[in-house]
């Protein structure tokens, strides 16, 4: 005979212990690219990061990959959003985003 006590379901904000790692990959590159800045909306915290993908001093362009830690939650709403200045030179302010992963 088998015995189980059912838990109450978690709601989505609630946090476990520990932290995970939320990974994204960009475009970087000497031109036409801006600043991304992320953010944790809901469910999940994290420390808002600033990412200049731009690298002036090189002369390719290369996919970069970034990690920020956040909680762990059930859900864990992110904002990426293109912060670049209007003035921003040579080319412009695009952001690419290639990948997310937790």
């Amino acid at each position: 005979t088998l015995a189980s006590e059912a838990e109450p379901a978690p709601s989505a904000n609630d946090t476990f212990s520990g932290a995970a790692a939320l990974s994204i990959t960009f475009l970087q590159s000497y031109e036409q690219v801006g600043v991304l800045q992320i953010t944790c909306l809901r469910g999940c915290e994290c420390t808002q990061v600033t990412v200049d993908t731009r690298q002036p001093d090189a002369h390719f362009a290369l996919l970069n990959t970034s990690e920020l830690s956040v909680s762990q939650a059930r859900e864990c709403r992110v904002r990426l959003r293109n912060v670049s200045p209007a003035n921003r030179a040579p080319g412009g302010t695009k952001i690419k985003i290639s990948q997310l992963g937790v």
